[in-house]
């Protein structure tokens, strides 16, 4: 596995679907050095792409979203809508100077 040298927040979004009771708000970050060799887990395996061979078509609608921004490093907070649990309906994403609440994660 990996271990984190230098890890700064990126990004806060939420996520609503229809068929649960609460959103999830995801905070995302961004790690641009770390320890290790990547590692297989139960959850994935680690590929690497070049940034216009990412495959969006076989991920969540939202990530050909948000993605970009994240790739040239801005800084976003986004809120996506989905149906059935993976048909996304409706989206809002803006590029901000400052995440919010983003004086409190510097301690991390």
């Amino acid at each position: 596995g990996i271990d984190a040298v230098a890890i700064a927040p990126v990004g806060v979004l939420t996520f609503h679907f229809d068929d649960k009771p609460m959103p999830w708000e995801v905070h995302v970050f961004r790690c641009d050095a770390f320890d290790g060799l990547p590692a297989e887990s139960d959850e994935m395996a680690p590929k690497w792409f070049r940034v216009d061979e990412i495959p969006y078509d076989s991920m969540w609608a939202d990530d050909a979203i948000w993605y970009p921004l994240f790739l040239a490093g801005k800084k976003f907070t986004g809120s996506f809508h989905f149906e059935n649990t993976t048909t996304l309906v409706k989206s809002a994403l803006k590029e901000v100077r400052h995440l919010p609440n983003e004086d409190a994660q510097q301690v991390l």
